[in-house]
């Protein structure tokens, strides 16, 4: 921006003093019409502005609104065939299974009892890019979704992720998690074993991992004995000696290692292909 807070005379704000020194410069902001901002939400809120009928008319624009673009150029208006159907079996919450809420601005799980009161079916979860805060609200997910099987907790800067193993309710039915660019090192994801028993599937892509030893403490086969897949794309692993940290796995079926700086691979015998 090129604003610092005031204008016509009138201060609205001041800018920060740490923005001011990464910048280098006072007048770094902007002023903003309210209807672009992006406001935080809670879970159910933005639930129903995704998936309840009303908002879905909404999203999705009148029959007149859906097109596709021909050769030529020209809008060609097209109509879903069932897409009222779908509309109306989504709208009821109670019944949703899979639930994808990327990017929403959800910050909190809102109150106790909420989701479940309004939700509490769902199996899918993916809130990728969103603002939880805390361990204690990803929690909340946990308690009041026990089907839950898969979910999606990457992308979120501002949740504060546990030090140590959290002393809260394990997710019991929990298959399929996926973290990718938490900036989480590999000790702390060990860390979280204690509440994800039947883990099967962890997805550990761009954190810039850049060991896999377990630490002390622990071990890999022990903190994980059920997982199937795993996939390190996109880390800063360079040696295969860190990979071998993972080899003794019990169930490992997968491992996908695509995107590090890997000179060498070795096979089962050790050797280098």
């Amino acid at each position: 921006g090129k604003n610092d807070g005031a204008y016509k005379g009138t201060r609205y704000f001041e800018c920060s003093r740490g923005l001011i020194e990464e910048v280098g410069a006072e007048n770094k902001a902007s002023f903003v019409r309210a209807a672009k901002l992006l406001l935080n939400v809670g879970f159910t809120e933005a639930l129903r502005w995704r998936y309840s009928n009303d908002v879905s008319a909404k999203e999705s624009g009148s029959k007149e609104d859906m097109y596709i673009q021909s050769v030529s150029g020209q809008r060609v208006n097209i109509e879903l065939v069932g897409k009222d159907k779908v509309m109306s079996k989504q709208s009821q919450l109670g019944n949703l299974r899979a639930v994808y809420l990327p990017d929403s601005c959800i910050n909190s799980a809102g109150e106790e009892g909420e989701i479940a009161g309004v939700a509490g079916g769902i199996c899918e979860l993916d809130l990728s890019g969103n603002h939880l805060p805390d361990w204690d609200t990803v929690q909340r997910f946990n308690v009041e979704l026990p089907a839950l099987t898969t979910l999606d907790l990457s992308r979120m800067p501002s949740l504060r992720w546990p030090t140590e193993a959290p002393s809260t309710t394990p997710f019991a039915a929990l298959q399929v998690l996926i973290l990718n660019e938490t900036k989480l090192d590999w000790t702390r994801m060990l860390a979280l074993h204690s509440v994800l028993p039947a883990l099967q599937e962890l997805h550990f892509c761009e954190n810039d991992i850049v060991s896999l030893a377990p630490g002390a403490d622990r071990s890999n086969e022990e903190c994980f004995p059920h997982l199937r897949v795993l996939s390190l794309e996109n880390n800063s692993i360079a040696s295969w000696s860190e990979v071998a940290h993972v080899a003794m796995l019990p169930c490992l079926e997968r491992l996908v290692l695509n995107g590090n700086q890997l000179e060498e691979v070795r096979g089962p015998e050790g050797a280098a292909e």
